[in-house]
């Protein structure tokens, strides 16, 4: 009886160890991507391997100039980074029209009884990149050309303006929050700056029958006004402001005697849909450490920096050579050299991929077949792109960025296809008039923010960095065929 128990025992454990070998060489990833290209059976081995892949910079004198999102509620920016040691200086300024709710428009009095007050430029405050702590100036002009409301305008759209200063102020970009207190007007987040006496002199001189009568009149005497930045005052930091904003308002103050009693009053003019912008931004890269970086062969950094600015090219070419076989997951991987706690400059909320297509005049496009719009909405949540907070081997804190393209490197491999050529950006949006890919997969038009305007940079591992850890790849859950 003894005997017969051990041989039980024995033949138990034999086939609890091979129940538990044989689940562990079949047991396909649970976190694959791509699980529902083929059916989990037995006898499917997976295997998980990395590819490297060859990065390069683009040229940074070769800055794009982003066409802007014109959506309510986009963000401008303003403001002067004089130091930013890898990415250069950044100048924007905005240039807008603030207008009455109608035409003709009427002051509370006629002009010769009224007493003008003050005209102040009121923009409201969203957020600040870069060093809050550096004070910096800003100069009001007026435009001396008008915006074309059927324009669109680029980052790299600028207007000419009149060298006679209406006004200018100087702030710092972290007392934003400060609450001011003014007539019938008590908020906060919101840069004011006072307008010259001359001007309001001359502005409340007109009245319905002239300036005010109707919209053209109205912009040929008062096209805009222009907020530059003073850079030779200094600064490190871009502020940024809703125009579309309930705050933001040209504020005319002014008083009259109405009964023998002193009457103030405030009207506002106020950006809308019929009113134009334009946020203008100058990129100087000279001295920046991004140019030490730019061998065209296979840089070991990757500079990106928010539309309007840098971006790179991923080549994968031991890709060609890869035997078909059926992929349950292809990730792009990247991650940034570790960041430092003072680094005023944040990385982009979303990094954004395309391909290169040949047959369009090499021009880019979504990745095929991973890539997929439904509703005017990209399954970014699924593609991938937005920055995660992460951790390296060493605990230092990183960004990371992660794109799966699963299908499309099925689709490469299957269809013997050559030559991936990827292009890696932060642009301000996407958008496509709607095109059907290579999966026979149709995506509709879409336009679809992604990045505030000039707001982030990051700077990845590139292909040849030193520390492996670092290193973008290519990562593949596979099986043979």
């Amino acid at each position: 009886m003894p005997v017969f128990r051990s041989k039980f025992t024995l033949v138990v454990l034999i086939l609890f160890i091979s129940s538990f070998v044989s689940w562990h060489c079949t047991k396909i990833d649970t976190t694959s991507i791509g699980n529902d290209l083929i059916p989990a059976v037995d006898n499917v081995h997976t295997f998980d391997t990395s590819i490297s892949v060859v990065t390069i910079n683009n040229d940074s004198v070769l800055v794009k100039c982003d066409t802007l999102f014109r959506q309510f509620g986009f963000e401008n920016a303003l403001g002067f980074v004089s130091n930013d040691p890898f990415f250069g200086k950044t100048t924007a300024a905005i240039y807008l029209e603030l207008k009455p709710n109608s035409f003709p428009f009427s002051f509370a009095a006629v002009k010769d009884s009224l007493t003008g007050d003050s005209i102040v430029l009121v923009l409201q405050h969203t957020r600040t990149f870069g060093d809050s702590t550096i004070p910096q100036k800003v100069n009001v002009y007026q435009l001396t050309s008008q915006f074309n409301i059927d324009s669109i305008y680029t980052g790299c759209s600028s207007f000419n303006y009149s060298n006679t200063l209406l006004g200018s102020t100087i702030y710092l970009p972290n007392h934003f929050g400060d609450t001011s207190r003014t007539f019938v007007d008590t908020s906060n987040n919101e840069l004011r700056i006072k307008l010259s006496n001359s001007f309001a002199s001359s502005f409340f001189s007109h009245d319905s029958s002239n300036w005010f009568k109707n919209d053209s009149i109205y912009k040929l005497n008062f096209p805009g006004l222009a907020v530059v930045p003073d850079a030779s005052y200094g600064g490190n930091a871009l502020s940024y402001f809703k125009l579309e904003g309930a705050n933001t308002k040209l504020a005319i103050y002014y008083h009259y005697i109405k009964n023998g009693i002193k009457d103030t009053v405030a009207n506002f003019f106020k950006f809308s849909g019929s009113t134009g912008k334009s946020n203008y931004v100058t990129r100087d890269r000279s001295g920046a450490n991004i140019n030490s970086h730019l061998s065209h062969t296979n840089d070991d950094l990757i500079y990106i920096q928010s539309a309007t600015g840098s971006s790179a090219t991923i080549n994968i070419p031991d890709l060609n050579v890869l035997s078909n076989r059926i992929i349950h997951k292809a990730e792009l991987v990247m991650e940034s050299i570790p960041n430092s706690p003072f680094d005023p400059f944040v990385a982009p909320d979303f990094l954004y991929l395309e391909t290169k297509d040949s047959s369009l005049n090499g021009a880019y496009h979504p990745i095929p077949c991973d890539f997929i719009v439904s509703s005017n909405s990209p399954n970014l949540s699924s593609f991938g792109g937005s920055r995660l907070n992460s951790k390296d081997d060493l605990g230092n804190s990183v960004n990371k960025y992660v794109f799966n393209i699963t299908r499309y490197l099925q689709n490469f491999v299957t269809k013997r296809r050559s030559d991936m050529n990827l292009k890696l950006s932060a642009p301000n949006h996407v958008f496509s008039l709607g095109y059907t890919d290579y999966c026979n997969q149709l995506n509709f038009p879409f336009l679809f923010p992604l990045n505030t305007f000039t707001y982030g940079r990051v700077i990845l591992g590139g292909g040849s960095n030193a520390n492996p850890n670092y290193r973008m790849k290519l990562r593949i859950v596979y099986s043979r065929i």
